[in-house]
């Protein structure tokens, strides 16, 4: 049977405890934002890529015969400081613009109705007045736009956040806001499960990168070009024969890109989809027997699965040591099920054991 928490089974304090977000709950949000903006502003970037005079310039270089390396240099310097500047006028826009499209990400999110960007809701933090209220445009605007300062400093101002007594950074402390956890330190009975360990949630994992893998080969098999299929052989021989190496053509760096961009939400959706399900796990995770689980053994959300899946970015930056320590930690948690408060447990619930 069962052992789940519920709301009467809380232990509510009359003043729960706030609960100020660390420099690394930070960091892994950070982590997660800079992702996802990452995947929105690849089109951008390409585009732009496409339409300037740097990629020209780099197909240009590669098809100078041996030795010519110093061309523009020997033949024309004018001509080539006058490229040299309009490709630093170009990328130094480029920047701006993605520079903007960055601050309003953050300013928006952090003083919508969620108080959070996506990452930190996946890590279930927020940003609020050192009064608890909610932050307005333009107090999230100049917070944000403060970072600057906190990274000029050698970034010492974002460590800030590791040792003020609120876990300040400094662009906090000029905007008086402060990171908190989405939910205040209650005291309740913790349940006891079977915890699944990191061999069997292993094994879900593998299943269902086996079935996705099906799904998806169709795909890269009908869409990927075939000069990114013989790209590698083109570089290896250029490489055994000495020569200039290759450069891919933009349109099958772009297609390439596309596809990978389709296959990692593909990937996000399956997972966070299945999880947040009636079921609570993927294919892989039935058919071992496995679940996600909130702390209280409760049903995920889409958006709380989201969260899960976002994490595991941070669980793989740590050169996989965050899957791992499902394998050693008290509930079997991975690093990213410890960002998100959740677990995967057995099917069957017991006691707090793992199998």
């Amino acid at each position: 049977m069962e052992n789940i928490v519920t709301p009467e089974t809380i232990t509510e304090p009359a003043h729960p405890a706030i609960r100020y977000a660390g420099f690394w709950r930070r960091f892994a949000a950070y982590v997660i934002d800079m992702s996802i903006l990452h995947i929105l502003l690849m089109p951008v970037a390409i585009f732009f890529l496409r339409n300037s005079a740097i990629w020209n310039f780099v197909e240009l270089s590669s098809k100078l015969p041996p030795g010519m390396s110093s061309f523009f240099k020997e033949g024309d310097p004018l001509a080539y400081a006058l490229i040299m500047k309009n490709i630093f006028i170009e990328l130094s826009i480029y920047a701006l613009c993605q520079g903007i499209v960055i601050l309003l990400y953050y300013s928006i999110w952090e003083s919508s109705g969620f108080q959070a960007t996506p990452g930190k809701l996946a890590v279930r933090i927020k940003v609020q007045r050192m009064d608890g209220t909610p932050i307005s445009f333009p107090r999230s605007f100049a917070r944000n736009f403060c970072k600057i300062l906190s990274g000029a400093i050698f970034l010492i101002g974002y460590m800030l956040a590791g040792w003020t007594e609120k876990k300040q950074a400094l662009h906090d402390l000029i905007a008086e806001c402060v990171i908190v956890h989405t939910e205040p330190d209650y005291q309740f009975a913790a349940p006891q499960f079977i915890y699944a360990g990191f061999w069997r949630r292993f094994v879900a994992w593998l299943l269902d990168m086996v079935l996705i893998y099906i799904i998806l080969s169709p795909i890269r098999f009908i869409f990927m070009p075939v000069a990114y299929n013989n790209y590698f052989q083109h570089l290896m021989q250029a490489i055994q024969a000495g020569e200039q190496i290759p450069v891919m053509p933009l349109n099958d760096i772009l297609i390439v890109s596309l596809i990978s961009t389709f296959s990692s939400l593909f990937t996000y959706f399956y997972f966070a989809t299945w999880e947040s399900s009636r079921q609570q796990a993927t294919p892989g995770k039935l058919a071992i027997g496995i679940k996600v689980v909130d702390l209280y053994g409760q049903k995920l959300s889409f958006w709380r699965a989201s969260g899960r899946y976002a994490n595991k970015i941070i669980s793989g930056l740590t050169l996989l040591v965050g899957y791992v320590m499902a394998g050693w930690t008290k509930q079997s948690q991975a690093l990213h099920d410890k960002l998100g408060d959740t677990l995967v447990i057995v099917q069957r619930q017991q006691t707090g054991t793992k199998i």
